[in-house]
């Protein structure tokens, strides 16, 4: 046997080695013996052992990711009407960026780790359609029947968004997501730049979104502020009420008092002085009519 033929059976042998360890992964030799019909109920029982398998996976995956986001620590914080110190658990993860990262992240697993194996499998060869037609499928799924499932899922008692603002963030982005994978992918060539751009999109994404909730949180708490400032002046101008109520209370009688505030008439009440009264009530408790007072 000469050198050529050597290389030859050498080289042949390689290849078959190679099919071998690579493709009998999936086909496995022999299994044609068993016909159509027993390569059906095979193939039908692996897939259901690896559902099964990557649906654990996900589940224990998705858990650790809850404890992560579940971390919390204490803060003291003064009570200014009980004059004491509270102790306040605060989350160390914020919500919108946990959910634009980790979860996202979590959710997305199988479709990204197919993109990468058909990415390295195929890297010196046409890319493979599979793992950017699996993550735009899944992300049209998501959008659409997960969202329109979570819907009808609540029956009638209608669902409210919690912050509208991220929301529309979230959905501005996801439209010029599909815009931007449509201008990369539409010359069938995709560049190092726009890889390198479509990476940072995500970061801007994120911290967009991070800025909008705090912005929406502080705008809340500034509400809150002179909701409250607002209620300490209606709380100092019952106070004065009060006072004026006891006075005329003194003057009159506790019982004449309380007939007029019921909406009665008390001849040994002045009129002026029952319309003061009508009228310290209803600022006392905030109603339309003095009738509505229970005292």
């Amino acid at each position: 046997m000469d050198c050529v033929a050597v290389c030859e059976v050498s080289f042949t042998y390689y290849n078959f080695l190679i099919s071998f360890i690579f493709s009998s992964v999936i086909t496995i030799p022999g299994l044609s013996l068993w016909g159509q019909p027993g390569l059906v109920c095979i193939y039908l029982v692996a897939l259901v052992w690896l559902f099964a398998g990557i649906a654990i996976v996900s589940d224990i995956f998705m858990e650790s990711i809850e404890a992560i986001t579940a971390t919390t620590y204490s803060v003291e914080l003064w009570d200014k009407e009980k004059q004491v110190t509270v102790v306040m658990e605060r989350q160390i993860w914020n919500a919108t960026v946990a959910n634009l990262t980790l979860m996202a992240f979590g959710s997305s697993m199988p479709e990204i780790l197919i993109a990468i194996f058909t990415t390295i499998s195929t890297i010196r060869v046409k890319p493979s359609e599979l793992g950017p037609s699996t993550i735009v499928g899944s992300a049209a799924f998501n959008l659409l029947v997960i969202s329109g499932v979570s819907v009808v899922a609540v029956g009638e008692e209608p669902k409210a968004i919690a912050d509208m603002n991220v929301f529309a963030v979230t959905s501005a982005f996801s439209i010029f997501a599909y815009l931007w994978m449509y201008h990369c992918v539409s010359d069938q060539w995709v560049t190092k730049a726009e890889a390198i751009w479509t990476f940072i999109f995500f970061f801007l994404f994120v911290g967009i979104s991070y800025a909008t909730d705090k912005c929406t949180a502080y705008r809340a708490d500034q509400q809150k502020s002179r909701e409250e400032a607002l209620l300490d002046e209606k709380k100092e101008a019952a106070k004065i009420a009060k006072d004026d109520l006891r006075r005329l209370g003194k003057s009159y009688g506790r019982e004449a008092v309380i007939e007029v505030a019921r909406g009665m008439k008390v001849e040994k009440i002045p009129l002026k002085e029952q319309r003061e009264i009508i009228e310290l009530i209803q600022q006392i408790w905030e109603v339309k009519t003095a009738s509505e007072v229970e005292i």
